[in-house]
């Protein structure tokens, strides 16, 4: 059976740097930069797969659909927006990871 990602959860919402739950349950997974019981925007912006433990035995997981392939997930901000969201520059080298942007 295939593990159960955010990226099908109905209730796994985005607002401001963070994924939370709208249903209340704090996600275990330890994420830097975010507020406890949320995940930082960072890991859906590198195309993480989000398969977290605590969605695993869930009863409120709500699937939305088929799980989202890997070459699918994730996003390619401008340079604008990745400074907004993760407060630094996309080309500084403390990031603690890389992936492909489009410029703006």
């Amino acid at each position: 059976m295939p593990k159960r990602s955010l990226y099908q959860c109905s209730h796994a919402r985005v607002k401001g740097d963070h994924i939370y739950c709208d249903k209340g349950h704090k996600f275990s997974f330890p994420s830097y930069g975010a507020e406890e019981g949320k995940i930082h925007i960072r890991r859906l912006i590198k195309g993480s797969p989000l398969t977290l433990g605590c969605c695993q035995t869930c009863e409120d997981f709500d699937e939305m659909g088929p799980p989202i392939k890997a070459s699918e997930r994730g996003w390619h901000p401008t340079d604008e927006e990745f400074i907004r969201l993760c407060g630094k520059n996309p080309d500084e080298e403390d990031l603690p990871f890389r992936f492909g942007r489009k410029s703006g």
